[in-house]
């Protein structure tokens, strides 16, 4: 619609009093507003509101993927450490399907079992899966070396900081949390390690490349 001009001085009074208030209202929003793009309303390049959810546990594969496959297990757990080689393979030969999680289940007789999880899930909350996976392939090789002094080595040849992982050890700084998870896991049915859940269903076959393939593609 066409805007008519004003007649008259009194228009042009209430025409100028709108723009003012209308120039202080838009002062002010752009002081309260967060800080923006130069031209225009967008935030700044690299700029985040509302840091990006991390996983809660290391996983290998596509996070969105419809076939999960959850890894209960200890790293002194010699059963385990036969398995753990399998699980990249499995995740390589299915990128978009398959998200395989490590979840800790610890075995009372293994002396090391909380200590060596201790440090891998701070490795873990450091510097993420890739370092995660560098500290656990070092455990796996070394299941009569598990002292305090090498695996602070180890967490820092992941990238860790030594310090943080030290005060993690002295602390027990993650125990109450795998206790509790443990705890959670037993409710689901696990008993011993390693245990795998696919889609939440016990796995019964064979730990080899070629079971695994048939459950999965069947799902």
């Amino acid at each position: 619609m066409r805007q008519e001009q004003p007649s008259t001085v009194v228009g042009c009074a209430v025409g100028l009093r709108f723009a003012l208030t209308f120039a202080l209202m838009l002062a002010l929003t752009l002081t309260l507003a967060p800080a923006t793009q130069a031209g225009g309303l967008g935030p700044r390049p690299g700029a985040t509101t509302q840091k990006k959810p991390r996983e809660k546990y290391p996983y290998l594969g596509n996070p969105k993927a419809r076939v999960v496959i959850e890894v209960f297990g200890g790293f002194q757990c010699p059963w385990t450490r036969r398995l753990a080689p399998l699980l990249p393979k499995i995740a390589k030969a299915y990128p978009k399907k398959v998200k395989i999680v490590w979840r800790d289940f610890l075995i009372r007789f293994h002396k090391r079992g909380m200590p060596t999880a201790i440090v891998a899930r701070e490795v873990f909350r450091q510097v993420g899966t890739k370092g995660f996976m560098v500290i656990a392939t070092k455990m796996f090789s070394n299941p009569r070396h598990l002292t305090d002094l090498n695996l602070v080595a180890w967490a820092g040849l992941a990238g860790a900081d030594k310090a943080k992982v030290s005060q993690a050890l002295r602390s027990n700084k993650y125990q109450a949390a795998i206790q509790k998870e443990m705890k959670q896991a037993q409710s689901r049915g696990v008993r011993g390690t390693p245990t795998i859940l696919i889609n939440g269903v016990p796995y019964k076959g064979a730990r080899n490349m070629s079971a695994f393939k048939k459950t999965i593609d069947a799902l």
